[in-house]
């Protein structure tokens, strides 16, 4: 990082800072040529946090001096904080995307009451692009999912809907994906040894019901049904009352099971390494962190044809590794009987090369310099 005259102080703001947001934000902090401040709460209570954390997040930057740039995640509701800091003069406000609540599965356990939470949280996502100078999203999927469920969703409201707002947004809009740590996960990347117990297929996602738990499982059963040699990995965090399937997989499992839960970083990344097969059964991913960082390390994927997956994976490889719904139970058996193809991992390591936090800072950086070009350095008092 360089702190040269054109480095400009950015504070980033994110209300949940772990998983996926902690790692874009030390990721971006760290591959950046500005100085970035990084002001985050504890990744828990997501909804409160995006009542809540704008009032916290707002008392503690009015301790510090106004900085160059804001930079907003979407759980932050931007627009009460920018009240809250009104004695600051203006400072262009950059809001980055990592989901948007109009696309976010409901769990069936909420019902009507989920629904009505779901619409107000989109809705705050609709204000805090409003606020916003400029709006980043870390994938096409993820801005015209966006834009589709905002205009559903307004065009339900009863009058003063906010539509020519809404159409007014995308010119200040950019797509900037998260950044992984490309040169060692591709370090990870040789050619696997097959084992005589079966390849080892890897869950690196969080235990939730937005990423298909019982799809996978049901998977599972019919494979040991079938006789086929596997193993198993179930990494990922761990999370609430859909945690309840994956306990049940030491009996399902029992030897075939080699992890089980969160891992520190290192020995997560020898897990990658370690790892055959990915299959993915989300119904929910925006970019897909885990799953660019196991295609990088040269794990061979089963992704649906659906969200984030088909933008990830160069066109040419859709048909081998996407599935259509319906076929993922087959097209696994079949994967784990033959064993990943070299020529596949090789390729799809190499096209996550795109997704280098070295490559894509320059990309982040130039955004702050058009945000910031026209608006004038902030005075401070220097430090004694």
């Amino acid at each position: 990082m360089s702190e040269g005259e054109d480095s400009r102080r950015i504070l980033l703001l994110e209300p949940w800072l772990g998983g996926a947001h902690a790692a874009w934000a030390e990721g971006w902090r760290g591959a950046s040529r500005h100085r970035i401040e990084v002001l985050g709460l504890s990744a828990r209570h997501w909804k409160w946090r995006m009542h809540g954390a704008a009032v916290t997040l707002a008392g503690l930057a009015r301790r510090g001096a106004p900085p160059d740039l804001l930079v907003a995640s979407d759980l932050l509701d931007l627009a009460t904080f920018l009240g809250l800091v009104r004695a600051w003069p203006k400072v262009p406000v950059l809001a980055y995307f990592h989901e948007n609540q109009c696309a976010y599965p409901v769990s069936s356990r909420r019902g009507a009451e989920g629904d009505a939470d779901a619409a107000g949280y989109a809705f705050r996502n609709f204000t805090t692009a409003l606020a916003a100078d400029r709006v980043a999203f870390n994938s096409a999927y993820n801005r015209d999912s966006f834009f589709e469920g905002m205009e559903t969703l307004l065009r339900r409201l009863p009058d003063h809907r906010g539509l020519a707002e809404l159409r007014g947004l995308p010119p200040r809009c950019a797509v900037l994906p998260v950044g992984v740590e490309y040169a060692r996960l591709t370090v990870l990347a040789t050619r696997r040894v097959p084992h005589p117990e079966g390849p080892l297929l890897l869950w690196n996602h969080r235990w939730e019901h937005d990423k298909g738990p019982e799809e996978f499982f049901s998977a599972l059963v019919e494979l040991v049904r079938r006789g086929l040699r596997f193993r198993v990995a179930l990494a990922g965090e761990r999370r609430g009352e859909c945690a309840t399937p994956f306990d049940r997989a030491q009996d399902l499992l029992g030897e075939r099971l080699v992890a089980f839960g969160p891992l520190p970083r290192e020995a997560y990344l020898t897990l990658l390494h370690q790892s055959d097969i990915l299959p993915v059964t989300s119904r929910q991913d925006f970019f897909g962190l885990s799953v660019v960082e196991a295609l990088a390390a040269g794990c061979h994927p089963l992704l649906p044809r659906r969200l984030v997956y088909p933008e990830l994976v160069p066109p040419e490889l859709h048909e081998a590794v996407l599935y259509p719904e319906g076929a993922f139970v087959e097209r696994l058996a079949a994967l784990v009987e033959r064993g990943p193809e070299a020529d596949v991992t090789g390729r799809l390591s190499e096209a996550m090369g795109k997704y280098a936090w070295p490559r894509l800072a320059t990309d982040y950086d130039r955004l702050v310099d058009d945000l910031t070009s026209a608006a004038p350095r902030v005075q401070r008092t220097p430090e004694r």
